[in-house]
Formats: C-alpha cells, structure tokens, sequence
C-alpha cells in the first residue's frame, strides 16, 4: 500500500486516499457525515411526488407539514441503499408520536455499468476515488424500487433507531419525461408517515451517487431484480 492510500474500515480493501465510499463492500468511510439531517423543501417534494406519480391515497397535505406544531419531527435518512435492502436512520424529535408506514420508493436512474459513475484517478486505470451522476443520455430508464411490507410502526418521541428494509418489488419505466440534455441526474427515495394527529407527511432523501452505480443493470442481483419484475408482468398479463 502506498501512502496515498488507505485501508476500507469495513473490507480492509486499499482505498484511494479520501475515498468517500468502498467500490468493493459499498461500506462508507465516514458515515457520520450523513447525520447532517434537513428536510426537503416543500417545492422539490411537490416535483417530486409529481414526477412519482403516486396513486391518490399516497397523496400528501403539505399544508400540515409545515403549519403545524404539534406534529412529530420525523427524520428519514439513508444510510445504506442497494438493490436488495435500504438500511435507515429514523428519528422522531418531535413532541408527537408518528406512525411510519416501513416502505420506501426509490427512483432509481441507473446506467449500464456501475464505472461509468466512478471517478478515475489520471494515469492508473481501474483506480477510483469518487463517483458522479450520470447525465441523461447515460441512464437507462427510470427504475422504481420499493421496500419494506407497509406494516405500520409508532416511532415515539425521542425515539431513534436504525431500520432495514428488503425490497418488495421493482417498476420499470422508460426516459420519458426526462431531459435529453441534463448533465446530472440525481436519484432520490421517498419516506411517507402520519402524524398524531392523523395528517400525513413525507420525506425526500437523495441517493448518493455512489450507491446509483451499484444500481447498474449490468449487476447480477439486478438481472435478478428485472427478471422478477418481468414474471410478474407476465402473469399479470395472463390474468388479463
């Protein structure tokens, strides 16, 4: 090892010195960073929901998210995501109790290959030692992932915990509605909760540009993920 390397805290992998993440086990290296927590402003959440294009008894009244004081201060952020399972810091530092629905959507825009993400280091091919978004002539469609089984569960006041959550089920959609000419492309997943007082709520967390790359189809537990979806079309179009 060199000494602009480092070892991966979880792996023992060599890692560029100040590499964000492990490309080998995906572990970051610094994952306090991601407790700098803040919610998502109520315009983005309105694009966003659009864009998602949720069924009507997923909509939200964002009216009570941000007018009423005695809801609870649910925080959602991702500290974990792939194509099997998102692992979550959940935080309720409110006076209220909320019930948080354990699912997640994610809208995933993924590329062919997970390298096509990954920063090279000048002159050492196959040395990484960041990642990007990808622009919209990268991507391959807009794939939807949604985890956990909507089991409802009441995170309390002052409660905080980590929380994982399997994916249920994969979407897939074409580039329509994206701009040929967007030069980033950000993911991003979708957290929805009720209040005490039975208002409704959500959050946003974009994904990291790292863990989109571990999205890449060209990824057997994503092969996996389109086989399955596949099936389920095809049942479903016998049902039909």
């Amino acid at each position: 090892m060199t000494e602009a390397q480092s070892k991966c805290i979880e792996c023992k992998s060599d890692l560029p010195e100040g590499a964000r993440k492990c490309l080998k086990c995906g572990s970051r290296q610094d994952w306090r960073r991601f407790l700098d927590f803040g919610n998502t402003s109520a315009s983005l959440l309105i694009a966003t929901i659009s864009v998602m294009a949720l069924g009507a008894q997923n909509l939200i009244d964002l009216t009570n998210w941000f007018s009423d004081p005695e809801r609870g201060g649910l925080t959602v952020k991702i500290t974990s995501l792939g194509p099997e399972r998102i692992s979550l810091y959940i935080d309720n530092d409110g006076p209220g109790s909320v019930v948080f629905n354990q699912t997640a959507l994610c809208s995933i825009w993924p590329t062919e290959k997970s390298s096509t993400l990954w920063v090279g280091v000048d002159g050492e091919p196959n040395k990484y030692f960041d990642s990007r978004y990808p622009t919209a002539k990268e991507v391959v469609g807009r794939y939807i992932y949604s985890y956990g089984d909507r089991s409802p569960i009441i995170v309390k006041s002052g409660q905080e915990f980590l929380h994982d959550l399997n994916r249920r089920e994969l979407l897939i959609q074409n580039k329509d509605g994206i701009n040929s000419n967007e030069n980033e492309v950000k993911s991003y997943c979708f957290f929805d909760f009720i209040h005490e007082n039975t208002s409704q709520d959500a959050i946003i967390d974009i994904v990291d540009s790292l863990e989109v790359s571990f999205f890449a189809t060209e990824r057997d537990v994503v092969k996996q993920a389109i086989e399955e979806y596949e099936n389920i079309r095809k049942k479903r179009a016998l049902k039909d």
